[in-house]
């Protein structure tokens, strides 16, 4: 019985055994058929897709040679225009050359006019006729008025200067004009006949023109010569010498200041910076040189309004800030000064610095033939001349001192390129040293070593301290609409005077601004988030905005490198500062929620989760938070993707995966089409198994996650 029960019990653990494993042979099998019909709809979407891009390549083929084609079509045509135009002006020629040769057979010849262009290039239609008479017209001798009309000159009668109806002969005197009656004849016409005539003959000079005495204004011949001769009579008889340029002629000039040619540079790369030309474009802005504190402000502000203008680009600004301030030195704008002043320690010399020392200034005192005169000149030791007008001498800082409490600044002459022989001058500016503010020249507290006077002028005149500054003072305004505010209620204040077309404009413009406020504010924010991402902003600095937007105060009570905050219970936030933090966060959530920042982080969110469920702040501040909140529970990694600068290739791969999404989208659909069609068990059998397919895909990438 027990070897029964064995048998029967080994029996079953076979059976078991074997069962399993045909099971696992049909899993198997199951999973082959499953990957070979995924390999299958793979190959099928390759295909698919591979198809699509020849078909597009073959369109494109096409298209291009159905261009060739117009295009030969069009340069076809346009030969055979050509050579039909061509072809009729020769026939023209031949037929023109035909009509030359051929034999006139009636009277009258009629010319082209061709025939009668090529007239004037003959020599018998330009030369004078030596066997032409000469047809110089004489002045004869004068005639007499007459007086009797034309009835009684028709008759025979008349008599003096009127004349009869009698002969004459060529060469004597020309027989007088009829006269008309008083009535029918013109009033300047019986005048010119009062006056008497004049007789010419053949041969003679022509009788000079009468001047009109302005009297007769209805002969529109008489005023057209009488113009004609009072120009001729106001000519210059005399001939004058032509205009001679002069050396000291005005000349175009472009502006050639330092600050107006940086900002130009600055401008033009920040134009043309993309992400795909920022190695170029940085490198170029880092080659600017620094003449001045004035040009690196510029330089900083021209950045600074770019990269709030366009968040997008925050990141790429936050490089090239990196960058510049690697690369900006000071240099080459601040001086160092020597000075005799007294410290409280009783030293000899100490020093000071300044940002602002001018090289051109418009009245200079000298010249000199050595530096050492200039000084004396300014302590008073030797006569001074007087001040004199800079004008156009260039001249480059030599030495800058404090002595006896007088700042002296000693300049010198540099040879122009024209004169390059010309011998180095020596100039001198210097006042009180009490009066620097009144002469526009700052300078810092003196120093007692030059070392400490250094690492002071370098510290206020970074690239880095700069555009701290310039960052902190935006966020540090009270309120960013002030004067927005008070431009609206000035024009509420007189809106009823105003038209309904004007008010509409005004109210338009109002918003606008309001909108492009709101946008700066926010580019600001997150321009100081793309810096701290840079590492040219400490923790510290991100705590105090963070601090300050969300109403917290400092714990004084711990003593640490990062200061912490504790909420005080202060909820009067604007909906601005909502916005503004939540947009900080998003930006450098995923640098500052480190451990180090536990303690930081749990206090702002507390009060975030408060805000979250606040049923007297709206809702679009509510789901702020609360995506706020959902983002950081996912690791900060964010639902869609944030705009940022692409390159061209990026963009083009984004096109393709795109259209390759499309495909397979498309194709699925198909698919599913197809499934559900057919009806009955079976496609729902199939639907359910894609269902569940999804889902586990969908848990193993929450597990990856």
């Amino acid at each position: 019985a027990k070897e029964k029960t064995e048998k029967a019990a080994k029996e079953k653990t076979e059976k078991a055994a074997k069962e399993k494993t045909e099971k696992a042979a049909k899993e198997r099998e199951e999973r082959a058929a499953k990957e070979r019909e995924e390999s299958a709809a793979r190959e099928k979407e390759e295909r698919a897709a591979k198809e699509k891009v020849e078909r597009l390549e073959r369109e494109a083929v096409a298209k291009r040679r159905a261009e060739e084609e117009a295009t030969a079509k069009a340069k076809e045509a346009a030969n055979a225009k050509e050579a039909a135009k061509a072809k009729a002006a020769a026939k023209e020629k031949a037929e023109a050359e035909e009509a030359e040769k051929r034999p006139q057979a009636g009277k009258h010849r009629v010319y082209s006019k061709v025939e009668l262009l090529r007239f004037k290039e003959m020599d018998a239609c330009i030369c004078r006729p030596q066997d032409l008479p000469d047809l110089t017209i004489e002045r004869g001798p004068s005639r007499n008025s007459g007086g009797n009309d034309r009835r009684q000159s028709d008759r025979g009668g008349g008599g003096g200067g009127g004349g009869g109806g009698g002969n004459w002969q060529r060469g004597s005197a020309a027989p007088p004009r009829r006269q008309n009656s008083s009535n029918n004849m013109p009033q300047h016409q019986q005048h010119q006949q009062q006056q008497g005539g004049s007789s010419w003959k053949r041969g003679q000079a022509p009788p000079p023109q009468k001047k009109n005495d302005g009297r007769h204004n209805n002969n529109r011949n008489n005023n057209n010569n009488n113009n004609r001769n009072n120009y001729n009579n106001n000519e210059p008889s005399s001939i004058f010498e032509p205009l001679v340029t002069s050396d000291n002629r005005w000349r175009p000039k472009k502006n050639a200041s330092s600050l107006v040619v940086a900002e130009k540079q600055v401008k033009s790369i920040l134009n043309k910076m993309t992400k795909e030309k920022f190695t170029k474009m940085s490198t170029q802005m880092c080659e600017i040189p620094l003449k001045s504190y004035e040009i690196l402000t510029m330089m900083i502000g021209r950045v600074y309004e770019k990269a709030i203008d366009e968040p997008s680009f925050g990141d790429l600004y936050a490089e090239l800030c990196t960058l510049l301030s690697a690369a900006a030195s000071t240099s080459s704008f601040v001086h160092y000064i020597q000075s005799d002043e007294e410290s409280e320690n009783g030293s000899p010399v100490v020093y000071r610095w300044s940002n602002d020392v001018s090289q051109d200034d418009a009245e200079i005192v000298g010249p000199f033939k050595e530096d050492k005169d200039a000084i004396e000149a300014a302590l008073g030791k030797q006569t001074a001349p007087e001040p004199i007008e800079r004008g156009e001498i260039n001249l480059e800082l030599v030495r800058l001192k404090i002595v006896d409490g007088i700042f002296i600044k000693v300049l010198k002459s540099i040879p122009s390129e024209e004169s390059p022989n010309d011998d180095q001058n020596y100039y001198a500016v210097f006042f009180p040293v009490k009066e620097a503010e009144e002469c526009g020249q700052k300078m810092s507290t003196f120093f007692l070593t030059e070392r400490e006077c250094k690492s002071d002028a370098n510290k206020h005149n970074s690239f880095k301290r700069s555009l701290l500054n310039k960052c902190q003072d935006e966020f540090n305004k009270q309120d960013i609409y002030d004067e927005w505010k008070k431009e609206r209620s000035a024009f509420l204040q007189v809106k009823k005077t105003k038209t309904a077309h004007e008010q509409k404009e005004k109210t338009e413009e109002l918003e606008f601004r309001r909108i492009k406020l709101k946008k700066q504010m926010l580019g600001n924010i997150k321009f100081i988030g793309q810096l701290y991402k840079a590492g040219l902003l400490k923790e510290k600095i991100m705590r105090y905005c963070i601090g300050a937007l969300l109403n917290m105060e400092e714990d004084q009570t711990r003593k640490a490198k990062n200061p912490e905050y504790i909420d005080t219970g202060n909820d009067d936030l604007d909906e601005e500062d909502h916005e503004a933090c939540c947009s900080m966060f998003a930006t450098i959530g995923k640098t500052i929620d480190q451990l180090p920042a536990a303690n930081f982080m749990r206090v702002c969110f507390a009060k975030m989760g408060r805000f979250s469920k606040a049923d007297s702040l709206p809702s679009r501040v509510r789901f702020m938070y609360k995506d706020l909140i959902e983002l950081r529970h996912n690791r900060w990694v964010p639902r869609r993707k944030q705009e940022k600068a692409k390159t061209l290739d990026e963009i083009r791969k984004d096109v393709e995966r795109e259209e390759r999404q499309q495909a397979q989208q498309s194709q699925q659909n198909y698919k599913n089409d197809r499934n559900g069609g057919r009806g009955g068990r079976g496609g729902g059998r199939g639907f359910n198994q894609r269902n569940d397919r999804n889902d586990r895909n969908d848990r193993n990438d929450r597990n990856d996650r």
